[in-house]
């Protein structure tokens, strides 16, 4: 079976599965990756982006949405697991480690993991 679902004002995806339990599989990792409507700090378009660093063989790939708004230009970055799946990172880290607010869960950052790095604070906010 094969489904299209439209996901965000600009995005339709597509998901095809021999079953329900495994097309429901995909269509949540796409959408999680995919599904953003806008910029959730200031709710504006944004495009996707892959930076590329690292010298010779060793490169590295980063996956992010970027505002286009020029005075907002958050964006969203992505981890990625070890079997390639792409994963938005919401929350703040600090060594390797999710930073707990006072009630004890994951601190989330920026505006639901859209940020924009400050130059005044030295952070994403």
């Amino acid at each position: 079976m094969k489904v299209q679902v439209r996901v965000s004002p600009t995005t339709v995806i597509t998901a095809e599965a021999d079953n329900q339990l495994d097309l429901f599989k995909q269509l949540a990792s796409l959408t999680e990756v995919f599904g953003e409507p806008a910029c959730a700090k200031c709710g504006s378009e944004y495009a996707y982006r892959v930076r590329t660093v690292g010298e010779g063989k060793k490169q590295y790939s980063y996956a992010e949405c970027v505002c286009k708004n020029k005075d907002c230009r958050s964006k969203l970055a992505f981890g990625q697991s070890e079997d390639g799946a792409l994963f938005p990172k919401r929350y703040v880290q600090k060594d390797g480690e999710y930073v707990l607010n006072e009630n004890g869960r994951k601190t989330v950052k920026g505006s639901w993991g859209w940020a924009a790095y400050n130059k005044e604070s030295g952070e994403e906010e």
